[in-house]
């Protein structure tokens, strides 16, 4: 079976980097007693992947991981298993079995949505001028290379909220992919500041239907 966990981290747990996150799932899901498929070879490992990974710092109530079992489950009491086994700031937020004919995780997330909370005046300021602009360049870096990219096209939907924060939906999809982070930075360098912040909750993960549709990756739930 090829099972897809949505979960949740908040607190203190969002400084761990992305390899311990992995390493801590999969001592989980050793402790809930669950069949998960390992690699062959000499150095055999659980096979494990996530749908995006995220960045140190950054919250979420709608992620995803998948693994694959050698036998099937009852995805109910499997779920109830692996949530007892969370540590503290981790939760499991739903369990589902994906079709095995779909693509990977990664390749199914298309777009991601976030939630900006706690951020000072100028920033609100600078995201209402940066939504009136058809385009808006800035430098990227990943895997030591300096790329100039517009960042304008990747915001799908920016709304304030009643509240106070604010509602992000992104393109969220290999090199088209926007980290909220990268508009703190672009907002303080306009702005002459060191730095700006904010906290920054992934809310939601989605993927694009053949006719267009936007959908959580719970929808592709068996």
């Amino acid at each position: 079976m090829r099972i897809c966990v949505k979960f949740s981290r908040e607190g203190f747990s969002k400084y761990l980097a992305h390899l311990d996150m992995q390493r801590m799932f999969v001592r989980a899901i050793k402790r809930a007693d669950l069949p998960a498929k390992y690699s062959a070879g000499f150095n055999p490992h659980m096979n494990i992947s996530f749908a995006y990974p995220l960045g140190v710092g950054i919250e979420t109530r709608g992620d995803y991981l998948e693994f694959f079992t050698t036998e099937d489950i009852d995805i109910a009491a499997a779920e109830q298993a692996l949530r007892l086994q969370m540590p503290e700031g981790f939760g499991v937020q739903a369990m589902g079995e994906l079709d095995e004919k779909t693509g990977k995780l990664m390749a199914l997330t298309q777009q991601a949505e976030y939630r900006l909370e706690g951020f000072c005046p100028e920033f609100a300021a600078w995201v209402q001028a940066f939504l009136q602009k058809d385009s808006y360049m800035v430098e990227r870096e990943r895997k030591g290379k300096v790329r100039t990219i517009d960042i304008r096209p990747m915001v799908k939907e920016c709304v304030f909220l009643e509240d106070g924060a604010i509602r992000l939906r992104v393109d969220n999809s290999g090199s088209a992919s926007l980290n909220p982070t990268l508009l703190l930075k672009a907002a303080a360098k306009e702005s002459g500041k060191d730095e700006m912040r904010a906290r920054i909750i992934r809310m939601e993960l989605y993927t694009v239907t053949e006719d267009g549709a936007l959908q959580p990756i719970t929808a592709l739930f068996a």
